[in-house]
């Protein structure tokens, strides 16, 4: 699959707020708010009508993705045969958001979860998987709030591992002896990040019930999801 076009982070107070809130002994509400503070770039990424066509999509999966199934030999194929229709579609939309290799994943994730739950896609053929995903796709409106949900992870573990490595690049390069986290610390942040980042996007209100109405509330998603994000508890704030 395709790799994430990656906004530099800038020398600015918010990404910096996060860099610090990283390797220093904050709780995961607040290193959260930070996250979504900081991606006033990722928002607009995100919000753009190239990734509403993978949103689409995942809406489109509760009648096709069935019927992909069962007209192929392994789950993979179908996946990827959605991704490919997500790509054509997004392609049509005539913008091409930095945002579209985490749409990807999202939507490959997404997917996947529906179908296999905590099994493997290799342990199931195509017919299993497409009885599986019947008895637990839910409403259309429940997959696009998972894919919301897997895009806003996807987005969370991605400028994670940046700014983990930025700072792991600078420690080595000046030979500074800062508060770093260790290789198993980093991966469980990154790990709880992401779950975080999830459930916010599962949270948004509102969701379209219907194909037609996604594309014009999308943004709005978006913006629901980044100001849920930024938000802390008041007893932590």
């Amino acid at each position: 699959m395709g790799t994430s076009t990656s906004f530099r982070s800038p020398h600015v107070p918010r990404w910096q707020a996060f860099a610090t809130a990283l390797r220093s002994d904050v709780s995961l509400a607040r290193l959260r708010s930070e996250l979504f503070n900081a991606g006033v770039e990722w928002e607009s990424a995100l919000a753009d009508d190239s990734v509403a066509s993978f949103a689409i999509e995942m809406m489109l999966s509760f009648e096709t993705f069935p019927v992909r199934l069962r007209e192929t030999n392994r789950p993979e194929t179908a996946i990827l045969d959605v991704v490919a229709d997500a790509h054509r579609a997004s392609s049509e939309t005539g913008a091409a958001s930095p945002a579209l290799p985490l749409a990807e994943r999202a939507l490959i994730g997404a997917l996947m979860r529906a179908v296999s739950g905590d099994l493997g896609l290799a342990q199931m053929s195509a017919k299993e998987a497409a009885s599986r995903f019947e008895r637990q796709r839910g409403e259309p409106a429940e997959l696009l709030g998972s894919f919301v949900g897997e895009l806003l992870s996807q987005y969370a573990r991605h400028v994670t591992a940046r700014e983990m490595g930025a700072m792991s690049a600078s420690r080595t390069s000046k030979g500074e002896e800062v508060r770093g986290l260790s290789i198993s610390e980093s991966k469980r942040v990154a790990r709880s990040l992401a779950a975080e980042a999830e459930s916010v996007g599962r949270r948004i209100g509102d969701i379209p019930p219907s194909v037609d109405a996604v594309r014009g509330r999308w943004a709005a998603l978006i913006g629901e999801a980044f100001a849920l994000g930024r938000e802390l508890p008041e007893s932590s704030a």
